[in-house]
């Protein structure tokens, strides 16, 4: 079997074990889907919020994702750079977005200013064997980038803690900051 055709089959589970955490996330008040793409998960997540908004910088991805799902609002926006207001959402979700950026230090500052909870799911940390291997052909440099990013540090710095950190599925993590300090449910050592 082709490298391809794993990677592809690889997804799947990936794609399932997201849609499971969207889909069981308490929705309410207003929430933005940070780096939404065509807006799937921002559809997922739309569900019972009093308004869901994605952003992303892909103008073509933001316009088919418009067409697809009219009663959400997305815009063509870079996440270093919002135009909302301080605390406007409850809630702001990266899912598969954050190793994507290249200056993530700044998306994480930005994503604090507008929300008071940052939710991520993105590549598990530390990856071993088939994955890693496969998570570096595919993902390269961004992933060595988001790695290296000291989570916890930059949230700390916007005044934000870990309430949960755990595994989704081998390849994944979902980790959630609040405001302030927090109870730590945590299924990691250490998230760097």
């Amino acid at each position: 079997m082709s490298i391809l055709i794993k990677s592809l089959v690889s997804l799947l589970p990936m794609a399932k074990a997201i849609r499971r955490e969207l889909t069981g996330y308490p929705r309410r008040g207003r929430i933005i889907d940070i780096g939404c793409g065509a807006g799937e998960n921002t559809a997922l997540l739309a569900s019972g919020a009093d308004r869901a908004v994605g952003i992303d910088i892909d103008q073509s991805r933001i316009k088919k994702a418009a067409e697809r799902y009219p009663g959400i609002d997305f815009f063509l926006m870079d996440a270093v750079r919002t135009e909302f207001a301080d605390g406007y959402f409850d809630a702001a979700f990266m899912v598969m977005s954050l190793h994507e950026a290249a200056c993530a230090s700044d998306v994480v500052s930005e994503a604090c200013r507008i929300a008071g909870e940052v939710v991520i799911i993105d590549y598990s940390r530390i990856q071993y064997g088939f994955r890693k291997r496969l998570v570096d052909l595919v993902e390269k440099e961004k992933y060595k980038r988001f790695a290296d990013l000291n989570l916890q540090a930059e949230f700390a710095g916007c005044g934000f803690s870990l309430r949960e950190s755990r595994r989704i599925h081998p390849a994944l993590h979902i980790y959630f900051f609040v405001r302030g300090k927090a109870g730590r449910k945590n299924s990691m050592v250490n998230i760097k």
